[in-house]
Parts: C-alpha cells; sequence; structure tokens
C-alpha cells in the first residue's frame, strides 16, 4: 500500500470511526490516571465507583449543571470513573462492580500471599559442554 492509499484510508477510518474523539477521551482518562488515581491506595481503590456516581449523580454536587467539555454534563467525573475503573482493572484483575468483588480482593490480600507455595529461584547454574561453569546464588 503506497502512502497516498494509506493517508486516504486513514481519512476514511477517522471519519466513519470518529478516531480524534476517541483518542481525545482515552487521552483524557490517561491524565486522569497519571495524576490522581495511579496513587490511591488500594483501600482508595477499593470501592464499587459506578454505586457511588448513581448515589451522588441524584445530589447534583455539581451545581447548576453546566455542559463541560464535549459538551457534554459531568464529562470529568465520567472521566475519572474511567480512571479509576482501568486502574481497579490493573491492580485487581477486574472492575470492582458490587461489594462481593471489594470482599474478594479483601480476601486475595489476607490469603494470597501466606498461602502460595516458595516458587523462587534460589540459584542459577551457566553449563556449556556439560560442565558447570559458573553458579550464581539469590541474596
Amino acid at each position: 500500500m503506497n502512502l497516498t492509499e494509506r493517508n486516504h484510508q486513514k481519512k476514511i477510518q477517522d471519519r466513519v470511526y470518529n478516531v480524534k474523539d476517541y483518542l481525545m477521551i482515552l487521552k483524557d482518562v490517561m491524565d486522569d490516571i497519571i495524576s490522581q488515581t495511579h496513587y490511591f491506595t488500594d483501600d482508595q481503590i477499593k470501592y464499587v465507583r459506578n454505586k457511588f456516581i448513581s448515589f451522588t449523580n441524584k445530589l447534583n454536587l455539581t451545581g447548576d449543571g453546566d455542559v463541560e467539555r464535549s459538551g457534554f454534563e459531568d464529562y470529568w467525573r465520567d472521566i475519572h470513573t474511567l480512571g479509576t475503573e482501568v486502574v481497579q482493572l490493573n491492580k485487581f484483575g477486574k472492575i470492582l462492580y458490587d461489594e462481593d468483588d471489594v470482599d474478594k480482593t479483601k480476601k486475595l490480600d489476607e490469603d494470597y500471599f501466606d498461602d502460595r507455595e516458595d516458587n523462587r529461584i534460589d540459584s542459577i547454574t551457566l553449563v556449556k559442554d556439560n560442565k558447570e561453569i559458573r553458579k550464581y546464588k539469590s541474596i
């Protein structure tokens, strides 16, 4: 595919899939992760964000309901929700949708590392022509 065909294909993709819009949202989510949610402790990140939002949404905490970036109300709240959920997915392997999920992550913290077998490598041996050349021991 030559350069002209690639440019044409990119224009079509941008037009059909609104790639720039998605990239803007994903950039904002990444900015939120970098500036806020990445630094949360496990206790701070272990909550059901969707449930929290469903309760606080009724309170109209933003005041007058101004339309924010991209013409949507509560844009930054939703970006922070996505950032929180991405960090949960990264830390716990899933998004916490209910209290049972939060309880399971607590059980994982308490039990997982205590009950697992110790499978660490104690040493590495370099072998050449079936002869031990050097042995490295872990500290």
